[in-house]
């Protein structure tokens, strides 16, 4: 399985993002090449407000893997990362990740 790949704008967002996939095991049925960002928002606590998905597969492999990522969000909670609105972009196609596929496809 491929390590998924999260960005951020700030060096706050990258640690958010580090710290929220911490506890994400990715589903064995989404694809590598997928796509997923969600908009995760934090209050003073380091709580989850909201969490909204803004781009995912529109498969029922794609609602899984964003209601997986919503569920380890939760649990990781709460977050050191200041109160805030934070993008996390899921990208399997980065290329240059771990991985235990030797043909990285």
């Amino acid at each position: 399985m491929m390590a998924s790949m999260a960005h951020a704008e700030s060096d706050e967002g990258k640690r958010f993002a580090d710290d929220a996939l911490k506890c994400w095991d990715r589903p064995r049925g989404l694809p590598l090449s997928d796509h997923i960002v969600l908009s995760v928002e934090t209050d003073e606590r380091g709580y989850l407000i909201d969490v909204t998905a803004k781009e995912y597969p529109k498969t029922a492999v794609g609602r899984a893997s964003v209601e997986s990522l919503r569920r380890s969000l939760l649990q990781c909670a709460p977050y050191a990362a200041r109160a805030a609105t934070y993008d996390l972009i899921i990208d399997g196609s980065e290329k240059n990740e771990k991985s235990l596929n030797p043909l990285n496809d």
